[in-house]
This record gives C-alpha cells, sequence and structure tokens, in this order.
C-alpha cells in the first residue's frame, strides 16, 4: 500500500480505507470511506467505468446520497473538486482540477457501473 491513510474529503470524520482491486496491469487501489460510503480513485488508477463495475460490491446501500456534505478537497493537491461532464454520460463527477482524481458518492459508482443508456 502506497498511500497513508487519511480522512475521507467528504465527510472528513472517517479515515478512509485502502481496497485492492484486479486490473489486467496488476493490482489497484482505490480508497473507500465506510463513514459515507464514498470512493476517492487516482487518475492513474484506470478509466473510471471500468473501476465502477469492479466497486459495486463495495457499494453501501444505507448511503445513498447524492453529494457529500460541504465542499470536499482534493487530499493530494488541496483543492476543492469541481464538477466536470464525464464522457458522453449525462453526470456531474467532482474531479480535481489539478490532479484529475475523483471522489464518486455511491450512487455514482453505481451510475458508471451500468451500461449507458441509448436514446
Amino acid at each position: 500500500m502506497y498511500r497513508a491513510s487519511r480522512f475521507c474529503p467528504g465527510c472528513q470524520t472517517a479515515a478512509m480505507r485502502q481496497l485492492s482491486l484486479p486490473s489486467r496491469d496488476g493490482p489497484v487501489e482505490v480508497e473507500l470511506c465506510d463513514g459515507c460510503g464514498c470512493f476517492y480513485v487516482e487518475f492513474f488508477d484506470g478509466e473510471l467505468t471500468r473501476l465502477a463495475r469492479a466497486l459495486v460490491p463495495f457499494l453501501h446501500p444505507r448511503e445513498q446520497r447524492s453529494r457529500p456534505p460541504g465542499e470536499p478537497r482534493c487530499p493530494d493537491c488541496d483543492v476543492p473538486f469541481t464538477l466536470q461532464p464525464y464522457a458522453e454520460r449525462e453526470l456531474l463527477l467532482r474531479r480535481c482540477p489539478s490532479c484529475l482524481s475523483a471522489f464518486l458518492t455511491s450512487e455514482e459508482v453505481g451510475s458508471l457501473a451500468r451500461p449507458p443508456t441509448e436514446d
């Protein structure tokens, strides 16, 4: 594990724990907050849709907030996350404008894991 344990950028009350997910390039480490159910994913961890599918077993069904309270800041860069559209989906995700990491709620991970709808 290459990242030190740190507090969740969203709820700021629980330390995030690291999850090791398998990938074709070797294991990927992402962080999960057991307090609010949010995930922190760094840019180099991989494509978000593929990661979201691997994160589905870790979703917290009890926590379905659309956004964490407050204005989360990137734990690596200490700048506020900004809402940015993701690919062709109608999703706005919290991304760091500096390092491009993502801070995702359980609801957002669930949306990313589902196939896109065709109109």
